[in-house]
């Protein structure tokens, strides 16, 4: 089995279009993002106006639009005038079902799933730890793999094991 790595710093291929930077369009709680990129950067302020600006982005706009703002410290974050814990249950299954909007509504993106299968996944650009990242880098391949399943009706990931 090889292994893909996944990153928007990849030329082309599906190691660049299973990223949350790529432009996959899809909406959640009523609201159309460009990006899952986008989307996970707008939790990290109350502000209107700072959601709106994240919807729209993509590639390293959509990641470089939320870098400037401390949350670490409180680990808070937003969504429809709820606060949320990074750390909390809650939090993960925002992400659940933000991912699930996304392969529900795309089918480029599944299509990309699909042709992902017969390899192991990576992601070497993730962080490791919760309280320094939206996503660590177990949690993102934990999403991929139980979207991976749901193409294939078979469980083959361990969240233990990634």
């Amino acid at each position: 089995m090889g292994v893909l790595d996944i990153t928007f710093r990849a030329e082309s291929g599906i190691e660049k279009k299973l990223s949350n930077l790529y432009p996959y369009r899809f909406v959640i709680d009523n609201i159309e993002v460009e990006s899952f990129e986008g989307w996970i950067q707008s939790l990290r302020s109350p502000e209107q106006w700072f959601k709106e600006q994240s919807y729209g982005l993509t590639g390293f706009s959509a990641w470089k639009k939320g870098q400037g703002i401390d949350w670490w410290t409180k680990q808070e974050l937003y969504w429809l005038d709820r606060k949320i814990n990074r750390q909390s249950e809650e939090y993960t299954e925002l992400i659940t079902r933000a991912y699930d909007c996304l392969y529900e509504q795309c089918e480029d993106f599944r299509n990309c799933l699909k042709e992902s299968i017969p390899y192991k996944l990576e992601h070497s650009v993730g962080r490791g730890n919760k309280s320094e990242t939206l996503m660590t880098r177990v949690e993102y391949l934990f999403q991929m793999n139980r979207l991976r399943d749901k193409l294939t009706e078979r469980k083959f990931y361990n969240l233990f094991e990634i």
